[in-house]
């Protein structure tokens, strides 16, 4: 973590040659982080892309990598919690999802965790896609929070056995295509009970869809 290179404000991040054998090390090339106190680095599940966070100003960058391990420029910094960053973020914990389509990092100064949206095809810069508040991610028209389905279902026991007679999703969580996000995962938040009718109908409430379903 350091806050000059060459001279000028900002970090650095280096790339060095394995030899297998031994293990040693030996430098290739050096190239700027064009942020201060590069604290986090994670690779693209191709190898071709590392993505670099910035502790002390608060930013990703993106430095492309050749095929025999030599560092490109990096990409145009992304502020840490855009467009809600604050004098006092600092970047943490970066991750990628196993697909390389998205980042996550953390911002102590502000409890929060930011998803970004990474192109590894294009080599892109790190894209600000949505935060999450409270492991809620927000989208445009909706919001669901951070956890892997299935979310709901409605069960029907048998009480003589206590064996699952049958079980469905209750819903469909609605979300952006690009979340890829199945029909059959049920809604994040479901309403009350079910109400079962005399004549064997059930009918049930999902909150994010607005919906009754019989």
């Amino acid at each position: 973590e350091t806050d000059q290179y060459q001279g000028k404000p900002g970090g650095s991040v280096s790339a060095f040659a394995v030899e297998a054998a031994t293990g040693k090390l030996t430098p290739i090339n050096q190239r700027a982080s064009l942020g201060s106190r590069p604290c986090q680095l994670i690779l693209d599940k191709e190898a071709r892309n590392a993505i670099v966070a910035n502790c002390g100003s608060a930013t990703l960058t993106v430095l492309p990598i050749a095929a025999d391990g030599r560092l490109g420029e990096a990409s145009a910094p992304t502020p840490i919690g855009k467009p809600e960053a604050t004098a006092d973020a600092v970047a943490r914990c970066l991750t990628l999802d196993p697909s390389s389509q998205f980042a996550f990092a953390c911002d102590p100064a502000s409890d929060r965790l930011f998803i970004y949206r990474f192109d590894a095809a294009k080599g892109a810069r790190v894209e600000f896609n949505s935060p999450v508040s409270f492991m809620q991610i927000n989208f445009p028209g909706g919001a669901m929070t951070a956890a892997a389905p299935p979310w709901s279902e409605m069960v029907k026991y048998d009480l003589n056995t206590g064996d699952i007679v049958w079980r469905i999703p209750t819903g469909v969580q609605e979300a952006p295509p690009e979340y890829g996000i199945p029909n059959n995962t049920g809604v994040q938040f479901p309403r009350n009970a079910p109400l079962v009718t005399a004549g064997g109908l059930v009918f049930f409430a999902t909150g994010p869809e607005r919906k009754f379903r019989a």
